[in-house]
């Protein structure tokens, strides 16, 4: 009989199913919540666009309505037409034609409803029969009445105001002018091939229609089904009579007439159909993955709840980058902050368990060079994590001096992450470069912009994307050429692409807050307009030049500091784990975390005392607040914060050191989001998740023998 290897540990049968359970009911959960998050993004987007169009084109039919209405109502005033004078009215209406030439006739009617005057000389007619004329007699203040106009043959409407004389109503001033300003604005107005905008008066009868059939026959869309509901909302999805499945809004003017907007649901949300067939391939991917992992990884001796971790955390990477294939990184700054907060969750337990099966698993076993790979890439997650951190923060930080060239490194290995094979990527960065005094998020922020911008540009076709950093001549080109920049040395960026580029009126406006030519596919208007505020706030200045199908070139000059005088803080770790025998409370809601953390400490030395969250950890040192020696904590827990922990453990005992772990910030002297809370007075040192063996015990040792409690 073959004996077997003592030192190889198994794993129970059904101890191996429940953590497989566990395992793939928590990525069901990290998928759902990361499918709802995208799909309410995308249903959401869609309904501010339709929106946002159909405002825009009331406001433009309002605004062409309010003006033939003060125009017609300014005449009614004047003497010459409320002394009913035919020859006098016969004057003025023709200036007001002269004037207007898209009003083709004006006219006046006495109180019976018989023509006075007429622009056009034609044959005066009576007009008492008018449905506008019965209106105004009976003390309508406003008239009106769409119709095709027989002279013109062309879609119009009549606008009639009554005349006053002394009080008493002595006749009407109308005036018939074309609709081809309006029509044509509504008509024009598409969306994709399936959508299109629709113009009502208030009968329900067409006046724009991208279909000129309808406008022409005066068609009666009255049964259309966003106007047949009771209190509706502005914006639906229903089934028009054809049975196609649409979207829709309407809008009503004060005139009664209503604009409708709708277009086909399977075009409206492509991308939506496109996600959640990504979604359950990559999700039937990975529970297969993982099952595969843990058999391989259940028999050897690491434990396998850390190997399918590890298997779940790779998938979850690569899911995330797919993602941001597909919402082009707009979903990045929604829901990344939430996922790097478990990401680094997750990786601090790997890091951990590693380090610690690295010293106890000996340099033979084969399983010993599959924990360095496992620490390797939990390593690199932390790297992305800590890139999708610097990238989406939106709150400010303290500017200080940094290497602009280590900036656009790291935006360029994001960007690589998610850029077309076609586009090749050509870097040109000189050496001994100044630094400059900025805040590297923000700085962040303006290279991703033109990355992404030029990438746009391309639109997927072949190209080159050109970088190049090199310090400027502060005698040629500062102060010598551009007048805006103050004299003195800086950093010149330029990022060149080759791409469609853009026609003078529009790199006149390239600038201007909300003004995009990609409002169709997501574009918001606000990636260049906030580039230049930063550059600007940092003292420099950013410029474009562009030839249409040649591509644009983007420069930006930012001021230097110096190139000696101040250095940029690097991480450093010191070689030796420091040890204690001090007694901890570990406080953390992640259950990873809760195993792994205090098997690190325990191997330090310390004796460790778990809790499950802020709750349990106040009700065991109320117990006995002597007992411990330091308190680590995480920073964002259910029900109660680590911050508002540390405030009740302070509570009862002043001077009990306290460390405060997070996975929303990167370093310690990030501005926390706590706000009324003495941040200095509470905590005595905050650690960045996931945490190392090494540095971490650094930071203990720090805070239990040279802290301000102790």
């Amino acid at each position: 009989m073959k004996s077997e290897n003592p030192s190889v540990t198994r794993l129970n049968p059904g101890v191996l199913l429940s953590l497989l359970a566990v395992s793939i009911l928590g990525l069901s959960v990290l998928f759902f919540s990361i499918y709802s998050e995208v799909s309410t993004r995308i249903r959401r987007d869609r309904q501010v666009l339709m929106t946002g169009t159909a405002r825009f084109l009331l406001t433009h039919i309002d605004e062409w309505l309010d003006k033939n209405i003060r125009v017609i109502k300014a005449a009614s005033n004047q003497s010459g037409i409320t002394a009913m004078d035919p020859e006098v009215q016969t004057g003025i209406l023709k200036s007001i034609q002269q004037e207007y030439p898209w009003i083709y006739l004006v006219f006046t009617l006495d109180k019976e409803g018989r023509n006075l005057a007429r622009s056009d000389n034609g044959p005066l007619k009576d007009y008492s029969d008018r449905a506008y004329f019965k209106d105004l007699k009976t003390g309508a203040g406003l008239s009106w009445q769409t119709l095709i106009g027989k002279t013109s043959n062309r879609p119009a409407l009549v606008l009639a105001l009554p005349i006053f004389r002394e009080g008493r109503f002595s006749g009407v001033i109308a005036a018939a002018m074309a609709t081809d300003a309006i029509s044509r604005a509504v008509a024009d107005r598409h969306m994709g091939k399936s959508g299109f905008a629709v113009l009502l008066d208030e009968r329900n009868k067409v006046i724009a229609h991208p279909d000129s059939r309808f406008v022409m026959e005066e068609r009666d869309l009255g049964r259309h089904i966003l106007l047949n509901r009771d209190k509706p909302p502005d914006f639906m999805a229903y089934e028009d009579q054809a049975g196609v499945a649409k979207i829709g809004i309407v809008k009503e003017n004060h005139l009664g007439w209503h604009l409708i907007l709708e277009q086909e649901q399977k075009e409206a949300f492509r991308e939506l159909y496109k996600f959640q067939n990504f979604m359950v391939l990559i999700f039937a991917s990975m529970v297969i993955m993982v099952l595969v992992i843990a058999w391989l990884f259940a028999r050897i001796s690491v434990t396998p709840v850390v190997k399918m971790i590890n298997a779940g955390l790779r998938r979850e990477k690569d899911l995330e980058t797919r993602l941001q294939k597909v919402r082009k990184m707009e979903a990045l700054g929604t829901f990344a902050g939430g996922i790097a907060h478990d990401f680094n969750n997750i990786l601090g337990a790997i890091t951990t368990c590693s380090e610690m099966a690295i010293e106890d698993v000996d340099e033979k076993n084969p399983a010993h060079e599959d924990l360095k790979h496992i620490l390797k890439a939990a390593t690199r997650g932390k790297k992305l994590v800590k890139q999708i951190l610097e990238y989406s923060r939106s709150r400010n930080t303290s500017k200080k001096p940094v290497k602009l060239h280590r900036i656009i490194l790291e935006c360029l290995d994001l960007f690589k992450s998610f850029k077309p094979e076609s586009i090749e990527v050509k870097l040109n960065i000189a050496s001994k470069l100044d630094f400059i005094l900025a805040d590297p998020t923000q700085i962040h922020q303006v290279v991703m912009n033109l990355l992404l911008n030029a990438e746009h540009a391309m639109a997927g076709e072949p190209g080159i994307l050109r970088i190049s950093l090199a310090q400027a001549d502060p005698g040629k080109t500062p102060a010598g050429t551009i007048a805006e920049l103050p004299p003195g040395p800086f950093l010149h960026l330029t990022v060149s692409d080759t791409g469609c580029g853009m026609e003078a009126h529009v790199l006149e406006r390239m600038f201007d807050p909300f003004y995009t030519t990609h409002m169709n596919t997501g574009g918001t208007g606000l990636g260049l307009a906030m580039s230049d505020v930063i550059v600007r706030r940092h003292g420099g200045l950013i410029t474009a030049e562009s030839r249409v199908s040649q591509g644009s070139t983007f420069h930006i000059y930012l001021p230097c500091i110096g190139d000696g005088a101040v250095l940029e803080e690097e991480d450093k770790a010191d070689p030796f784990a420091l040890t204690g025998d001090e007694e901890i409370l570990f406080v953390d809601d992640d259950e990873h975390m809760v195993y792994s953390a205090p098997k690190m400490l325990t191997r330090l030395g310390y004796r460790v005392t778990a809790a499950e969250n802020a709750n349990e950890a106040l009700a065991i040192f109320k117990r006995n607040p002597g007992r411990f020696d330091l308190v680590i904590t995480d920073r964002v827990m259910p029900g109660r914060t680590g911050v508002e922990l540390a405030r009740d453990l302070r509570g009862i005992r002043k001077d009990i050191p306290i460390i405060l772990c997070s996975g929303f910030f990167n370093k310690k002297d990030d501005t926390f989001l706590d706000e009324g809370y003495d941040l200095a007075g509470l905590i005595d040192e905050t650690v960045s998740k996931p945490f190392e063996i090494k540095p971490m015990s650094m930071v203990i040792r720090q805070v239990l023998d040279g802290g301000r409690h102790g």
